[in-house]
């Protein structure tokens, strides 16, 4: 008489088999690494669109949006300042009260806007960059070459090296 079905031993087998496969399905696609690299592309996304938003706003009011009657609050120069400061979220309302972002940005982008560092250079345009945190944006070296002051950086062993919009 012949039974039929599996022995415990041919399931277990198949178990060990399948644990095994997942274990290196989940090494290969890293979720952490997935979770950096979905934060950098929010931050890439809400530092750019604060940049187009500027320069749009710039384009229609020959000034930015940092500056009112009294002058600029913001100096120009060498240094990212994060979106964060109260100069900044003065300028983000002034670009959502003059239609260059939308009403909700503040909410949207609140835990993105501390990541997000600003810097004016002599040269009229400003910089918005970012610390990356994935390895695929640390390792884009056509826009990881910054340093903290917005200029070239050129060892990113030593210091940090942000991402930036030109």
């Amino acid at each position: 008489m012949k039974k039929q079905g599996f022995t415990l031993i041919e399931l277990l087998i198949v178990m060990a088999i399948i644990a095994i496969l997942a274990v290196g399905l989940i090494a290969a696609l890293d979720p952490l690494e997935q979770i950096r690299k979905g934060t950098d592309t929010g931050v890439r996304s809400t530092a750019t669109e604060f940049k187009k938003a500027v320069e749009r706003y710039y384009a229609a009011t020959q000034k930015m949006p940092w500056c009112d009657a009294s002058g600029c609050n913001t100096p120009t120069g060498q240094s990212l300042t994060s979106l964060n400061t109260a100069a900044y979220k003065t300028a983000v309302n002034n670009l959502i009260n003059a239609g260059e972002l939308k009403s909700n940005f503040l909410t949207a982008a609140q835990t993105q806007l501390p990541l997000v560092f600003i810097t004016e250079p002599s040269t009229g345009n400003i910089i918005s960059c970012f610390l990356p945190t994935s390895k695929s944006f640390q390792s884009d070296d056509t826009n990881t070459i910054y340093n903290l002051s917005g200029g070239a950086g050129t060892n990113c062993t030593t210091a940090p090296c942000y991402w930036c919009i030109q």
